[in-house]
C-alpha cells in the first residue's frame, strides 16, 4: 500500500473539456486541493461561472482544442499566468453513437479530431514547458479495451488514445515525467447530447441510475495525480471486463451480438423503412 501522496497545493493544472462533466468536477476537486488552474473549453459563459465559484487562483480560456491556434492560446495562457505547467489533462471529448453508416463523414472527423488528434497535438504543443515530475492525464473510456457496435468510431479513437498513452508513458519516464490513462464506464454526463435519432439514444440515456456519477471519476483523476498510476479504471470491477477483451475475444463477440446488434438493429430496420423516412416519389 502506498502511503505516500504528492501534494496538489500550488501546482498548475491544464484541464481540456472543463465546463461540463468530467471537467467540471475535477475543476471543483483540484481547487479545492489548492492547484492553480487553466480551464479549456469553448462554452466560454460556463467556463466562466465555474471559474469565478473556484476557491482558487484560475484562468479560462474559450478554445477548441481541435484548433493550433487555440492550443497556443492555452499554453500561452498558463506561462502567462502562472509561469509553468505541472499537469496537463485530457478531457475534452465527443462521442456519436450509431451505425457506421449513419455517421456523417464530418462526424467521424469530428470525432477523430476531438478525441485522438488533439491530444497528441496538445501533448507536443505543451511538452517543452512540462517541468520536471509533470504529469499528463488522458481521459479515455472503457472503449478503449472494449468496442461495442454503437461506438465504432469513438471506440476507434479511444483504442488509438490509449495506445498513444501506453508509448508516450514509456517515452517519458526518462525525462521524469508521468503519464496515465484513466478509463472510466459509461457516466451521467452530457456525452449524450450528440446522438441524435440513434436507435441507442435509450440505451445511453436511461435508466440512469445505472450510470457512473462523473464526481467518481474526477476523484480518481485527482487520486492518481496524487499517486501516479499508469492505469486507472473507474470503477475498478471493469477491469475484468476489459481484461476478457484481450484474452477471450470470441466470448465477447458471443456476448455483444445478442446485446447490441440484433434488438438495435430490428429498430434500425423498422426505422429506415418507416414512412417518415421513405424517400418522397
Amino acid at each position: 500500500m502506498r502511503l505516500w501522496s504528492l501534494p496538489l497545493r500550488g501546482r498548475v493544472v491544464v484541464l481540456t473539456g472543463a465546463s461540463s462533466g468530467f471537467g467540471e468536477r475535477t475543476a471543483r476537486r483540484l481547487a479545492v486541493e489548492g492547484a492553480r488552474l487553466v480551464l479549456a473549453a469553448r462554452r466560454a459563459e460556463r467556463l466562466e461561472a465555474l471559474r469565478r465559484n473556484l476557491p482558487t487562483e484560475a484562468v479560462a480560456v474559450s478554445a477548441d482544442v481541435t484548433d493550433p491556434a487555440a492550443r497556443r492560446r492555452i499554453v500561452e495562457a498558463a506561462l502567462s499566468a502562472f509561469g509553468r505547467i505541472d499537469v496537463l489533462i485530457h478531457n475534452a471529448g465527443l462521442g456519436r453513437l450509431d451505425w457506421l453508416d449513419n455517421l456523417a463523414p464530418d462526424e467521424i472527423d469530428r470525432m477523430i479530431d476531438v478525441n485522438f488528434r488533439a491530444p497528441i497535438h496538445f501533448t507536443r504543443e505543451a511538452l517543452p514547458h512540462l517541468v520536471p515530475g509533470g504529469h499528463v492525464v488522458f481521459v479515455a473510456s472503457l472503449a478503449s479495451f472494449t468496442a461495442t457496435p454503437p461506438y465504432v468510431i469513438y471506440a476507434a479513437t479511444k483504442f488509438g488514445l490509449k495506445g498513444f498513452a501506453d508509448a508516450l508513458r514509456r517515452e517519458l519516464r526518462p525525462r521524469g515525467l508521468r503519464v496515465t490513462a484513466v478509463y472510466p464506464a459509461p457516466a451521467r454526463t452530457e456525452f449524450t447530447a450528440h446522438n441524435g435519432e440513434s436507435v441507442f439514444l435509450p440505451f445511453v440515456s436511461h435508466p440512469r441510475w445505472l450510470f457512473l456519477d462523473p464526481d467518481r471519476v474526477a476523484r480518481a483523476i485527482v487520486a492518481a495525480l496524487k499517486r501516479p498510476r499508469a492505469h486507472v479504471f473507474v470503477p475498478g470491477w471493469i477491469r475484468p471486463i476489459a481484461w476478457a477483451e484481450g484474452v477471450v475475444p470470441g466470448l465477447v463477440d458471443a456476448v455483444v451480438g445478442p446485446l447490441f446488434v440484433r434488438p438495435f438493429w430490428a429498430r434500425e430496420a423498422r426505422r429506415r423503412v418507416s414512412p417518415e423516412r421513405r424517400p418522397a416519389p
